[in-house]
């Protein structure tokens, strides 16, 4: 016995229709026949499910004077409950290094929503034109710049990993206002070239901490894009 199938597709290089909710599509192909496929990143920023926050902050609130300070998060995304994302880039950006000093970056998820207070709100947006293009806002929030105790971080009990952990050691201070010669100043984690995304099922949270060995007046930038949509996508 044999069997035989077929497969027919819409061939659509020049115009591409999209159809309702639940209705019947023919797969996409090319005029030779080639089925399209589109990696699942770039379909999920066309659907509008790819949402950033970015931050600029100042020295208040941020890069504690030690190794880690669970109550200083320098960047807090509280997702929902009933809402899952995947963190699938990070970025910090600091304008000018001016003395010798370690630092490290590190983001980490926690299975807790943060129940601390302070700090700056900062509105994610959605990358596929801002909230105006396909989906919507987000529906988690953003904090930055959370002041010493302001932040309930890892708690007993929590689940939480870290999946970005930056280390840099700086070299002879400059003069003041001057930045470190040829040292890197950004840095940015992204889960195509770590092989996976960070995953918070809410209720959760994601943290960005920048820790250095002296706490001094840098500027610095955090910018963090996830891919969101409701759980009940993934059950």
């Amino acid at each position: 016995m044999s069997l035989t199938a077929e497969i027919k597709g819409e061939i659509a290089q020049e115009e591409v229709t999209r159809g309702s909710e639940g209705a019947m599509k023919y797969c996409r192909m090319l005029r030779d026949g080639t089925l399209a496929f589109t990696d699942f990143m770039v379909v999920a920023l066309l659907e509008g499910l790819v949402k950033v926050a970015d931050a600029s902050l100042t020295a208040t609130g941020v890069q504690s004077a030690t190794d880690y300070a669970a109550d200083e998060a320098d960047i807090c995304i509280r997702v929902p409950v009933n809402y899952t994302i995947m963190v699938i880039a990070a970025e910090v950006t600091i304008n000018t290094m001016t003395d010798d000093e370690d630092m490290e970056v590190l983001f980490m998820t926690s299975d807790t929503v943060n129940a601390g207070t302070g700090g700056t709100s900062v509105t994610p947006v959605n990358k596929f034109g801002g909230n105006s293009g396909p989906g919507t806002g987000s529906q988690c929030t953003c904090v930055v710049a959370i002041a010493s105790a302001g932040c309930t971080d890892i708690s007993g009990g929590s689940r939480a990993y870290a999946f970005w952990r930056e280390r840099v050691e700086v070299g002879g201070a400059p003069a003041a206002g001057n930045s470190e010669g040829a040292t890197i100043c950004s840095w940015r984690w992204a889960a195509p070239k770590d092989g996976l995304p960070a995953i918070v099922a809410g209720a959760g949270t994601v943290y960005g901490h920048v820790e250095k060995s002296t706490a001094d007046a840098n500027n610095l930038h955090m910018r963090v894009e996830w891919i969101e949509m409701p759980t009940s996508w993934l059950t």
